[in-house]
């Protein structure tokens, strides 16, 4: 079954929750929302999510987060609008996480 873990808030534990939840096996993705897509700049969050995405989870981030905090998003995370994230969402045999 495939995951999609939601984080929101600039929180440690979520990250790692995530990360472990993602690196389980099948088609996972983490999807980075609000205050969460400062992880995309944090050194430690970062390295963390490109490591996350080299075994196979799919980094999203929502384009109107990043672009109103001004952040530059590195090419392992996929930016997506609001229809496509709709879409990822209701996406059949998929469960949602939010942390």
């Amino acid at each position: 079954m495939r995951r999609i873990i939601i984080i929101t808030k600039l929180k440690p534990s979520a990250l790692q929750t995530a990360v472990e939840i993602g690196e389980k096996g099948g088609d996972n993705g983490i999807i980075l929302l609000s205050d969460a897509a400062f992880m995309l700049i944090n050194g430690e969050f970062s390295m963390k999510l490109r490591e996350a995405n080299t075994k196979g989870v799919n980094i999203y981030a929502l384009r109107n987060d990043v672009e109103k905090r001004g952040i530059k998003v590195q090419p392992f995370v996929e930016v997506v609008d609001y229809d496509s994230l709709v879409d990822i969402l209701l996406e059949t045999d998929m469960k949602t996480i939010n942390l």
